[in-house]
């Protein structure tokens, strides 16, 4: 889904998609990258449409109406983390 947009392999699945959970409300991501290079580089794809941002996250609705959370943070962040 982000490879095409995103050229880190540091991209991470959290939430209910990572707990396995049958059912899940969205797809949430952890990408090393500040939320206007978020912005900026998933801005030009049509799949995307903005729903939410906030300082903590942002919230897309994606192909057949998959809502997606993306959680910014630092590549050092998920070196201690």
């Amino acid at each position: 889904m982000f490879s095409k947009i995103f050229s880190t392999k540091n991209i991470f699945t959290v939430g209910d998609i990572a707990r396995q959970e049958i059912t899940l409300d969205e797809i949430a991501f952890v990408i090393p990258k500040i939320n206007d290079q978020i912005l900026e580089a998933i801005e030009n794809f049509n799949d995307f449409t903005l729903i939410e941002k906030s300082g903590e996250f942002i919230s897309y609705k994606y192909q057949e109406g998959i809502r997606i959370k993306i959680y910014s943070t630092t590549e050092n962040h998920l070196v201690q983390t």
